[in-house]
């Protein structure tokens, strides 16, 4: 099936200038996985938002709105969507207008404003409230604990049990179209770490162990991962073990390799097992 036949994905998240991460990240993994990507850079940084004092900005609103409005004159196939982090509220209102207007097949929200119970740089509750205007139109969202639990309203909860995952879950689907599910990425144990999300109402988890840190870019790698197999046809838990194993194999390179971690993911390792497990 040809690009125009099969659509465009739009990968709505900012462009980070330095390190594998955000759209530098997502753009590959996406491309790896044969999905036909349109790109709408929500903010250009010099560098993520963390790790290298305060990044220089680049607004996009006003080109994201133009260049949405030339898509539609020139009847590219839209079918599909991918958000990530947007730090803007005219963005927010832009995109949420687009998803209002546009009948897309499948929508992937990775609600990108906080982790280890705190906001990330610049962004605050204010976030939240434009965040879950857009959930309103996910098919899939992919919150960490610590998102999940502000777009809830809930407690910080380091470690939730089985009981208040299920809650977590369940509150953020209503958050989402009536059919829409969560994955929430970050669960921890003891000694493992990986995601959990609903089947049939019972929470399902897939684990591996747990290396010490923050990795910047896991999350972005994950929801780009996440959304290739899921267009193309995989189940929801096809797609989960999938995105969770090639991520954690991305993560181990970046802790061998003893690259900073500020620079974010090894794409390339990534990009070589993605297209090893197409051609089996």
């Amino acid at each position: 099936m040809g690009e125009t036949e099969k659509g465009y994905l739009v990968v709505a998240e900012d462009l980070s200038a330095l390190g594998g991460l955000s759209t530098t990240a997502a753009y590959p993994i996406l491309a790896a996985q044969d999905v036909p990507v349109a790109l709408l850079p929500t903010g250009i940084m010099s560098t993520q938002s963390e790790g290298f004092g305060v990044p220089v900005k680049l607004a996009t609103a006003s080109w994201i709105a133009a260049t949405l409005k030339h898509w539609q004159d020139q009847h590219v196939p839209l079918h599909g969507a991918l958000l990530g982090y947007i730090d803007s509220e005219e963005v927010s209102k832009i995109l949420h207008a687009f998803l209002t207007k546009v009948p897309l097949k499948l929508v992937i929200i990775d609600p990108v404003l906080a982790d280890e119970g705190l906001f990330y740089p610049e962004l605050t509750a204010n976030q939240v409230h434009r965040t879950i205007k857009l959930l309103r139109h996910a098919d899939f969202s992919t919150p960490n604990v610590t998102e999940a639990c502000f777009l809830t309203g809930e407690r910080y909860l380091e470690k939730p049990t089985v009981m208040q995952q299920k809650q977590l879950l369940q509150k953020i689907q209503l958050l989402m179209k009536p059919t829409g599910r969560a994955v929430i990425t970050g669960i921890r144990t003891d000694d493992r770490i990986g995601c959990a999300w609903l089947e049939n109402g019972e929470v399902k988890h897939f684990f591996l162990p747990q290396m010490k840190g923050h990795f910047y870019g896991s999350g972005d790698a994950f929801a780009a991962v996440l959304t290739g197999q899921l267009w193309n046809g995989a189940s929801l838990t096809q797609a989960v073990c999938t995105a969770t194993q090639v991520t954690y194999n991305a993560l181990q390179q970046v802790v061998h390799a003893k690259r900073p971690r500020q620079y974010g993911l090894k794409i390339a390792p990534l990009i070589r097992e993605l297209l090893t497990k197409k051609q089996k």
